[in-house]
């Protein structure tokens, strides 16, 4: 597990030193090389079916069920060996003990970036948003418009034909709106528009319900689905309970997913599965397995656009994105954090919005290439909702909580 794990690092800090990524097979269950023309399905009863295509008549291209294959056939397009009933491949080697988190991180730390943290001080913190106002590094969008469909839009169509493109969303959890916002990137929704070309969506939920939900995708029974709840996080008494509304809107991107021919992933380690792990040893852990459980399920010889739906203190740049990037060095990562609608009084950021005016205000920041916390923040105001109050336990956050790695407790 170590050393395979250590080789890709190595791959990693290459392409960190040369601005060169390469595709590589990181295991047997790894996507081989990128090949020139899309994989096509193969089955000696029937013509091939290219992978991705937007429709297969009136149906994804997953749910053309293929003579004498598994259901999910097509879900699985990297090296597999399909079994019976499915074609998914092993789990990912779990880090299962605080001691085997600490040694994987400390080989990442020889080639992690050097990033910094915004400021938490409330005066440092508003003349770095004044001044990144001066920069036109923030843009405010108005209800109805294409800007933040646009800057999306821009990160994906900017990558090459044959790089896969990360979208990592951070998200507060159980605050009412940024699911939603998240579904109308999906689809042509209440405004029209919708972001092209997402391929996967990541969602932060324990990949033991990966078959269920494949069963879904396929057959569209809403029945097969596993049922959302609202629900509190051990440990984390201070945490509010999400909406029904929000449950609700987590439940409809599974439908949108199923209707728009998006793939799904639930990549977060099984809970039979995590040992007996301290909270800041786990979350390494996890972000690792995650990363190496998306790449298995991507798609060779074509685009893959992964948009991820994970909890905010995963998407700084240290976080999910840099194991993403150890997984496939070539990849293009784009961190956002969603923020708005939360604790107003516990984030430095919110605080100093206040301060300006400017917790109404729909905007994107986009910060510097050096800055650990996101390339954005997308700041999507309250608008009515119901204002999630609390105050966090865990030093004082600026957007969102900064974990560093174990290696350096």
């Amino acid at each position: 597990m170590g050393i395979r794990r250590f080789g890709a690092m190595a791959t990693y800090a290459l392409a960190l030193a040369t601005g060169v990524g390469g595709c590589y097979t990181k295991n047997d269950h790894i996507r081989e090389p990128l090949i020139q023309k899309p994989l096509m399905t193969e089955s000696p009863k029937q013509n091939p079916v290219p992978i991705n295509s937007e429709r297969a008549g009136k149906k994804c291209y997953y749910q053309v069920a293929t003579p004498g294959q598994p259901f999910d056939y097509a879900l699985w397009q990297g090296k597999r060996s399909c079994a019976e009933s499915t074609c998914a491949p092993p789990q990912p080697t779990t880090l299962k003990t605080n001691q085997e988190v600490i040694d994987f991180e400390k080989r990442a730390n020889a080639v992690r970036p050097k990033f910094k943290k915004l400021p938490n001080s409330e005066k440092e913190l508003s003349a770095f948003i004044n001044q990144a106002q001066k920069d036109n590094r923030i843009t405010r969008a108005k209800k109805g418009d294409r800007t933040i469909y646009d800057a999306i839009q821009r990160e994906i169509d900017s990558a090459r034909p044959e790089q896969t493109v990360h979208i990592v969303f951070g998200f507060t959890p159980a605050v009412e709106g940024q699911t939603a916002f998240f579904n109308e990137l999906l689809h042509k929704g209440k405004d029209g528009y919708k972001i092209n070309g997402i391929t996967h969506i990541a969602e932060e939920m324990t990949n033991s319900a990966q078959a269920k939900v494949d069963r879904y995708l396929f057959t569209g029974d809403i029945k097969l689905m596993i049922p959302l709840e609202s629900r509190r996080w051990e440990g984390f008494d201070h945490s509010p309970m999400a909406s029904d509304a929000e449950v609700k809107e987590r439940s409809r991107t599974f439908e949108i997913a199923q209707t728009e021919c998006i793939d799904m992933v639930m990549p977060d380690i099984p809970q039979e599965s995590r040992g007996s792990m301290d909270f800041y040893y786990l979350l390494g852990a996890r972000e690792e397995y995650a990363a190496e459980w998306v790449g298995m399920r991507l798609n060779p010889g074509t685009r893959n656009v992964v948009f991820w739906r994970w909890g905010a203190s995963h998407a700084e740049k240290n976080r999910l994105p840099f194991y993403i990037k150890i997984q496939d060095p070539d990849a293009k990562v784009v961190s956002v954090v969603l923020n708005g609608g939360s604790y107003v009084d516990a984030y430095a950021f919110d605080r100093v919005l206040r301060g300006l005016g400017w917790l109404d205000d729909t905007f994107i920041l986009k910060l510097e290439e050096g800055d650990r916390d996101a390339k954005y923040i997308f700041h999507i105001p309250t608008n009515g909702r119901e204002r999630m109050w609390g105050i966090s336990t865990i030093e004082d956050p600026v957007i969102s909580h900064i974990f560093d790695s174990p290696a350096k407790k």
